[in-house]
């Protein structure tokens, strides 16, 4: 059985506890993929938006305006804008919820995210959108599951 952690005892454990944990969680996570999740960037973080462009010639399966994550000192990262359900600036970092990717874990050092159901309908999505996402882990400060807190900066 897994091991629940709510948000407000996770702030009360050990960080070996919730190292031990974060197995059993991922386990859940995985067993219910329909959870949004949210990730919560570094400090300093901010979200910007392409302005949508109509081009002169259509361009089918093009997929929405992109959608970056800016860093102090200039990096910017892309996120799966058709992922995204929720977006803000919070406590002077950006905060994304995704509807349909799944936190998978941490492979070759990065964070790794799965699409696991498409958000918007598939004619309008580019065939050549990626199906995995990942992230560096010191860009993220905090990711959750639902209610979970799944991973977070050490």
């Amino acid at each position: 059985m897994p091991i629940s952690v709510t948000n407000k005892q996770q702030n009360q454990l050990p960080s070996q506890l919730i190292n031990l944990s974060l197995h059993a969680v991922m386990v859940t996570v995985r067993d219910n993929p329909n959870l949004p999740v949210v990730v919560t960037f570094a400090p300093g973080s901010r979200l910007l938006r392409e302005s949508p462009y109509t081009p002169a010639l259509p361009i089918l399966r093009n997929g929405p305006s992109g959608t970056l994550v800016r860093f102090n000192g200039g990096t910017l990262v892309p996120l799966p804008t058709d992922q995204i359900v929720f977006g803000c600036e919070r406590e002077n970092a950006a905060e994304v919820t995704f509807g349909g990717m799944m936190f998978a874990g941490i492979e070759d050092g990065q964070l790794v995210f799965h699409r696991v159901k498409e958000m918007l309908a598939l004619d309008i999505l580019s065939p050549q959108r990626g199906i995995r996402m990942t992230l560096n882990p010191s860009m993220v400060t905090t990711i959750q599951a639902g209610e979970r807190f799944v991973w977070h900066q050490s």
